[in-house]
């Protein structure tokens, strides 16, 4: 995506329609202009209220600091994300290898007046831990709106919530940049190009497509 496009997942777009949406109606006069409203908002609705109920926009919008929760419009959708994200943190922790036990001293062992706690395994849940890491990141405070969400993992320690959002933020909002792409394959493979080389091809749409870097 380009600096100005990037990670605006389309959910807080739609947010923000709606946000403008209420302050147009409530300048409204006329019962025409008030009709226009109605029916713009129902076809809002229609079509772009179902994208809150997907999983990648849904995590996509979690883990945008800027954001979280206040990306949604409806908090029953925003608490089903909650629930998406600490499924994806589990599987996270579910395949990652932990590092094993260090053994306790022997000098701890022969101290101790109940030998049996020392035979009792720990067990460590894991979905507890991607409970408590989705609450605490929720309970953060968001970062300013104009701050870059990748510089702020870029700083943040490495752990599941950062792997999750490499995972999701790579995912871009929209399909039009490689619609353009494949438009413009159309346009270089003319009549009168057929015997372009396929490496040729390749090169004349990279640098089509990347001619406005210096």
């Amino acid at each position: 995506m380009d600096d100005e496009g990037k990670m605006e997942n389309y959910l807080k777009i739609i947010a923000e329609i709606h946000h403008k949406m209420i302050q147009v109606n409530a300048q409204l006069r006329t019962q025409e202009g008030k009709d226009i409203y109605d029916l713009v908002q129902k076809r809002l609705v229609e079509r772009l209220d179902s994208f809150e109920t997907r999983t990648i926009p849904r995590i996509a919008t979690l883990v945008d600091p800027r954001f979280k929760k206040d990306g949604f419009l409806r908090s029953s959708n925003a608490d089903q994300a909650a629930k998406a994200l600490e499924l994806e943190l589990l599987s996270l922790k579910s395949t990652t290898p932990r590092r094993p036990p260090t053994p306790e001293s022997t000098s701890n062992e022969a101290s101790s007046k109940f030998s049996f706690l020392q035979n009792k395994p720990k067990v460590k849940s894991t979905r507890a831990d991607a409970i408590i890491a989705t609450r605490q990141y929720m309970e953060k405070e968001n970062i300013p709106d104009t701050c870059d969400p990748l510089k702020y993992w870029e700083m943040t320690a490495d752990n599941e919530l950062k792997l999750v959002a490499k995972k999701f933020f790579c995912i871009q909002a929209s399909s039009c940049e490689s619609e353009r792409v494949f438009s413009k394959a159309g346009q270089t493979i003319s009549d009168r190009r057929t015997r372009l080389k396929h490496e040729v091809v390749d090169q004349l749409l990279f640098l089509n497509r990347n001619r406005h870097f210096k």
